[in-house]
């Protein structure tokens, strides 16, 4: 009977210590991890980066395949059968009111695919994005896609596409501010090939296409840069990622819209 008291005393003792040691571990922890010292995946080093897509139907299109206002610091705003009047009515109010609200970006990065359905707009189209990029959208980075090719019944009908693209090439090349840019996403279509549903709006395999594309021309302007990447994370991972969590898990994305 005694050894047995001595035992249960021996044992309470035990985890009474053990209890300790983990308290002390734990606030030690703690308090290294209040020191800036978790680990972050490196998506967060320095600047955060802000997508945001705007255009027409052809954008709307390919967000349905791609999901990109479903991807982390990423927000699309487009409107099917619209050109430039919504663009200036509509599209800019929302697109300058995400920038106002979302504070935490640090910069921000448009990407327009505006023009297809105003070809004969390229002008007017032309003085308001120089308008933009020296005052609300002085600090933003503006790739101004080109407008992509049609086919079959439609290519008489939009003949002036490559008008278009040519003064928009012209525009972002003539400027000696380096923050406006020329997406060249028509080129590498009619190069590899594209195909479409209606011959105006494209399939979800030319859809990838244009996706792909474009993700590889921000991510040659960011080499040096950037550490938020184009391609970037779902947005359900987003607060557990910025929470601070010392086991807070990298999530790489594939070209196979994998997350791993």
């Amino acid at each position: 009977m005694v050894k047995f008291y001595c035992l249960k005393k021996h044992r309470l003792l035990l985890f009474l210590l053990a209890a300790v040691f983990i308290l002390v571990s734990s606030d030690t922890a703690y308090s290294k991890t209040k020191k800036n010292d978790v680990i972050v995946p490196p998506y967060w080093e320095k600047a955060r980066t802000g997508y945001i897509y705007t255009g027409d139907s052809r954008i709307r299109r390919l967000n349905l395949t791609i999901g990109m206002d479903e991807l982390c610091d990423t927000w699309v705003v487009c409107k099917s059968g619209m050109g430039y009047n919504w663009f200036v009515k509509e599209g800019l109010p929302q697109i300058n009111k995400i920038m106002e609200k979302e504070d935490y970006i640090d910069e921000w990065v448009i990407i327009s695919g505006w023009g297809v359905n105003d070809l004969w707009d390229i002008d007017t189209y032309i003085n308001k994005y120089n308008s933009l990029i020296k005052t609300k959208w002085k600090k933003c980075k503006l790739y101004l896609m080109s407008v992509n090719p049609v086919n079959g019944n439609m290519t008489a009908k939009y003949r002036s596409i490559s008008y278009f693209n040519s003064k928009l090439k012209k525009f972002t090349e003539a400027r000696k501010i380096k923050n406006i840019y020329y997406a060249d996403t028509y080129s590498v279509m009619m190069k590899k090939g594209f195909a479409t549903i209606d011959g105006l709006h494209y399939t979800e395999s030319t859809n990838r296409l244009i996706y792909k594309t474009i993700s590889g021309i921000l991510a040659d302007n960011y080499k040096v840069t950037y550490k938020s990447s184009p391609i970037a994370i779902p947005k359900d991972y987003a607060d557990s990622m910025m929470s601070g969590s010392m086991f807070a898990k990298i999530i790489r994305y594939n070209e196979s819209r994998y997350y791993e």
